[in-house]
C-alpha cells in the first residue's frame, strides 16, 4: 500500500543515493516543485518511492512533470525490475509521466488505464575511452568546437540570469512561448550547486558578451544536460557544442553517461547525433478523466 511519507522517502534516498537518480531526491523536488507542490510516496516493504508533483487548474488538481525533469514514475532501488506496487495512490483528473523505458512500468502504467507513447532522447554511454573521445565526434562538430574554444572562454556561473534569457530565446526561436520562471530556475541552480551536483556554464566572448549556456545536473551513474539555449543575434561560431564538448569531457572523468536531453526537433537531434549520442527510448504514460 501506498503512503504518503516524507521521512521515509528521504530515508530511502539517502541509503541509496548511488543508485537513486538525482531528479528523484528530495532537494531537487523542493526546488523544481517548490515545497509542499510534490507528494513522496512510498510503498512498504518493497521501498518503492514515486515523487508526484500536483498542480491545480480552476481549483482542479492534476499531476505533470516538474521542469527541466528528465523522468519520474515509480522507482525501487533494491531490485533491477521494480515489483509492481499495486494500484494508484490517488485519482487525479487529469496525469502525465515521463517513465524510463523498463517493460515493468509500461505495463503498469497501461494496466491503470494510461496511454503510453514512445518518445526520445540522446545518450553516450559509460564507459567512455577518453582517449577516443574526440574521434567520435563529426568533422563538423569538431570544426566548430575548435573555431568556440579558440574564440570563447567557458565561464562557471551562480546567478541564472543569462541561462534564463538564453532558454528565452531559444524558445522563442522554436516559437514555444512558455518558460521556467527565472525564480523556480535560479533556486534550482543554487539547490544543484549547494549539493555538489550541477553547475551553470556560460560560453563568453573575450569582453563578456555570452553566446550560450547550458545548466548540467548529475548523479554518481549520470550527467544531464537539462537546460540551455544560445543568441541567435550574435554569429554563431559553435558555443553550444563547445558547452556539450565539455559536458561530455566531464563525464568521461568521471565515469558517468551523458543524457542529451530530447531530441524531437530534427536539427537539434542531427546535433546530438554529430556529438556521438544515440537514440534512446523513454515513456509518456497519461491518463484523463475529462475523455
Amino acid at each position: 500500500m501506498w503512503t504518503k511519507n516524507l521521512s521515509e522517502y528521504e530515508r530511502i534516498c539517502r541509503e541509496n543515493q548511488s543508485k537513486i537518480p538525482v531528479y528523484f531526491q528530495p532537494w531537487w523536488l523542493h526546488a523544481a516543485c517548490g515545497k509542499g507542490n510534490w507528494r513522496p510516496y512510498v510503498h512498504l516493504p518493497s521501498e518503492t518511492i514515486w515523487p508526484v508533483y500536483r498542480k491545480f487548474k480552476w481549483f482542479i488538481p492534476y499531476v505533470t512533470m516538474p521542469p527541466l525533469t528528465p523522468r519520474l514514475g515509480w522507482y525501487s532501488p533494491g531490485i533491477a525490475l521494480p515489483h509492481e506496487p499495486g494500484p494508484l495512490p490517488f485519482r487525479p483528473f487529469h496525469m502525465v509521466q515521463h517513465v524510463a523505458n523498463n517493460f515493468t512500468l509500461k505495463h503498469w502504467f497501461e494496466a491503470q488505464g494510461f496511454t503510453v507513447t514512445e518518445r526520445s532522447f540522446y545518450l553516450r554511454e559509460a564507459p567512455f575511452v577518453v582517449e577516443n573521445l574526440w574521434e567520435s565526434l563529426s568533422n563538423m562538430s569538431k570544426r566548430q568546437i575548435k573555431k568556440a574554444d579558440a574564440q570563447l572562454r567557458i565561464q562557471p556561473e551562480k546567478d541564472a540570469s543569462v541561462l534564463h534569457d538564453m532558454m528565452l530565446k531559444s524558445l522563442r526561436r522554436h516559437r514555444i512561448r512558455h518558460c521556467i520562471a527565472f525564480e523556480r530556475l535560479q533556486e534550482m541552480v543554487l539547490a544543484a550547486l549547494q549539493h555538489q551536483s550541477g553547475c551553470i556554464w556560460t560560453a563568453r566572448e573575450a569582453s563578456g558578451r555570452p553566446h550560450a549556456a547550458a545548466f548540467m545536473l548529475w548523479d554518481d551513474k549520470s550527467l544531464y544536460f537539462v537546460g540551455g539555449g544560445l543568441d541567435q543575434s550574435i554569429k554563431q561560431i559553435g558555443a553550444s557544442r563547445l558547452l556539450l564538448w565539455k559536458g561530455i569531457e566531464l563525464a568521461a572523468q568521471t565515469g558517468k553517461a551523458f543524457e542529451f536531453g530530447g531530441g524531437t526537433d530534427p536539427g537539434v537531434g542531427a546535433v546530438y547525433d554529430s556529438m556521438g549520442g544515440r537514440q534512446k527510448i523513454y515513456y509518456v504514460a497519461m491518463r484523463s478523466l475529462f475523455r
